[in-house]
């Protein structure tokens, strides 16, 4: 099944770099916010583990909102929106390391990255949701099953070793560098699929 899905994915280099983009994204992005909020709450800031279910909370608030904001405008985010989605949430990214690098009271910093989590994360899961069902649709009938799998395989393949990656980094350098490394890596992926897209424009079009 695997080697079928390969197979037809190499006609397709904008499907193939949108798993891998998909994949990459869980390994720096989707990694951050598992294992790094804890870690910024309870021993960067301090404060108590309610305080980092509030953090949870907004992070589902804001998945929630990106799926119903995909749900009302479909014909607006395609494909080609998902680089300025990413881009979106490499900002969001860079905007939380800000908040950690400036020195604020610890409550001070909790709120403003509660009220980053909550559009990033958004930001994220319209940028899933657009990836995913683009992949769908674009696979035939016969593989859309096989290249979903292999999509679910790798990304869930990247998202322990973002973890490992993360857990170390944290006893090494401040969380606000980590956030910006996490950051620089999406928007990287985001500038490499805006390019794929923009090849497979052009191709089409001559």
């Amino acid at each position: 099944d695997l080697a079928e899905a390969l197979s037809f994915l190499r006609s397709s280099p904008l499907m193939w770099r949108t798993i891998l983009g998909a994949t990459l994204v869980n390994l720096f992005g989707s990694s951050f916010f598992n294992v790094c909020s804890p870690y910024i709450v309870t021993e960067t800031l301090g404060l108590p583990n309610q305080l980092m279910g509030a953090l949870q909370g907004a992070l589902a608030v804001g998945g929630l909102a990106g799926g119903a904001v995909v749900a009302a405008a479909p014909s607006r985010l395609g494909i080609r929106s998902v680089p300025g989605l990413l881009a979106g949430v490499a900002g969001g990214i860079a905007l939380i390391a800000a908040a950690l690098a400036i020195p604020m009271p610890a409550l001070g910093t909790f709120g403003a990255l509660a009220a980053l989590y909550l559009p990033t994360m958004a930001v994220c899961m319209c940028m899933s949701v657009v990836a995913t069902s683009w992949l769908q649709t674009e696979s035939p009938g016969t593989l859309v099953g096989k290249v979903m799998a292999l999509a679910l395989m790798l990304a869930n393949f990247a998202t322990p070793l973002g973890q490992l990656g993360y857990g170390v980094a944290l006893d090494l350098v401040p969380a606000w560098a980590i956030a910006l490394t996490a950051a620089a890596a999406t928007t990287a992926v985001a500038f490499w699929l805006a390019q794929t897209a923009h090849e497979a424009q052009r191709q089409a079009g001559a």
